[in-house]
């Protein structure tokens, strides 16, 4: 199990997520660039993904391209409705072409949750393709929970977002058995990845 949890600041999102990796019934650290849980696409700067659910999910979706229409980023029409109509399908479109996509009742679903950060937004897809935007903050995974509780008590508090978002990442390290440091961080405007050891 996993978190990953995204904050809007000003002029980008910051993202983070533990490093904890559960296979079986055994659970170790990754710190690996092929098994993070966040991750910079290769053809743009401006966006983090982040993925909770299976690992081989996570692996097609960070090897993939393209995530953009270069004429929609170059009209400034990357929004809510592109998200639904032109990036969900893509994200089923690159998962079937694995046979990572299920139905059930005539709905597809697969069997992840996906963070989907762009320049100043985020967007969290569930496992039907719903999509889910917020004004503030997303958290997703085993302990989402936690997170969010922690935000409750810190999103007031004169501090910056990205040390907030440190902060609602370790509530849910010290609370889920699931989740563990190191904590990985990293956000929309520059290629920076922060590592931040339990301590």
């Amino acid at each position: 199990m996993s978190v990953v949890v995204a904050i809007k600041d000003n002029d980008r999102v910051w993202v983070g997520c533990d490093s904890q990796v559960t296979r079986s019934r055994t659970t170790k650290g990754t710190l690996t660039n092929d098994q993070n849980k966040i991750w910079k696409p290769s053809d743009d700067k401006n966006i983090v993904m982040g993925l909770v659910g299976s690992l081989r999910d996570a692996n097609i979706l960070s090897t993939a391209t393209d995530w953009l229409d270069e004429l929609a980023v170059l009209k400034n029409e990357i929004d809510y409705k592109y998200i639904v109509r032109k990036l969900v399908p893509k994200i089923f479109k690159e998962l079937e072409e694995f046979n990572r996509v299920e139905t059930d009742k005539g709905i597809k679903y697969f069997c992840s949750e996906v963070i989907f950060a762009y320049k100043n937004e985020v967007y969290e897809i569930e496992e039907d393709g719903t999509v889910v935007c917020t004004d503030d903050i997303l958290a997703t995974g085993s302990g989402y929970q936690s997170c969010l509780g922690a935000w409750r008590g810190l999103k007031d508090k004169d501090m910056s977002i990205k040390e907030k978002l440190i902060e609602c990442v370790k509530a849910s390290c010290e609370d889920n058995l699931y989740v563990n440091y190191p904590i990985v961080i990293m956000n929309t405007l520059n290629d920076e990845v922060e590592i931040i050891e339990k301590g």
